[in-house]
């Protein structure tokens, strides 16, 4: 027996009426999507936020970020889609290369960086750090104005010691790019051999975007659960 579908509540009928009211004008001209993200950041201004220890700031963000989305729906999702792309559609190239070079210091061993109970060799993180620092160096003139990228998976094995005093070099080429996503074949060398080698990513990051996500999660007290991890727009398909 087929069950009966649950009836919609008044609020959720008067939702579903004003949004299809809204698609309507978004499509006709009369607004813009940028309008309506305007009209319920001002209206954020007025949210009973009783109970939810957020600050005004941080709701207003929130109604920006997370409802405006939400209420636009499928405009929405073009709208991601479009940034998803980046709005000037620059190409990463496969095969673009970096380099970055270090010489090891004592703040650079493992004895100092890490533990003492460490031999003095270069510590594995420093390593990974020049690798990034080589991958930033590849894609550096094809980010576009307002765009960084931030590193989400190193993959890399540290396979030989490294005394104080050597220079290390090393490299980064990408590898595949998808409009957001880079990978990275990256390797580090020391003045006598290899010492690593594997794979590293990035997302490209819009730095306003990141900004309010991270001025609203450092706005909100401790223990309030509430907002999204302001790297949440980093894409979780690998």
């Amino acid at each position: 027996m087929m069950e009966k579908p649950t009836p919609l509540a008044h609020g959720q009928i008067d939702v579903l009426i004003l949004r299809a009211l809204v698609r309507k004008l978004v499509k006709k001209g009369v607004l813009s999507l940028d309008d309506i993200r305007t009209m319920l950041l001002e209206a954020a201004k007025n949210l009973d936020l009783v109970g939810s220890e957020l600050t005004p700031e941080a709701a207003q963000i929130i109604v920006q970020e997370d409802l405006a989305p939400a209420f636009l729906e499928a405009e929405h999702r073009l709208d991601r889609s479009r940034c998803g792309r980046r709005r000037n559609m620059q190409v990463i190239p496969l095969g673009a290369k970096g380099k970055s070079t270090l010489i090891v210091g004592l703040e650079h061993l493992a004895n100092r960086f890490k533990d003492a109970m460490l031999p003095p060799v270069l510590a594995t993180p420093i390593m990974v750090l020049v690798m990034e620092n080589a991958a930033l160096d590849a894609i550096r003139g094809y980010l576009e104005p307002g765009e960084s990228a931030l590193g989400t998976l190193v993959d890399v094995r540290h396979v030989a010691a490294t005394p104080v005093g050597q220079r290390v070099t090393a490299e980064a080429e990408v590898t595949h790019f998808d409009g957001r996503r880079i990978v990275f074949a990256v390797t580090a060398r020391d003045e006598v051999e290899e010492i690593g080698r594997g794979t590293h990513e990035r997302t490209v990051v819009d730095l306003g975007r990141l900004t309010r996500r991270l001025f609203a999660k450092a706005s909100q007290p401790e223990g309030v659960g509430g907002l999204r991890n302001p790297l949440s727009e980093l894409p979780e398909e690998r």
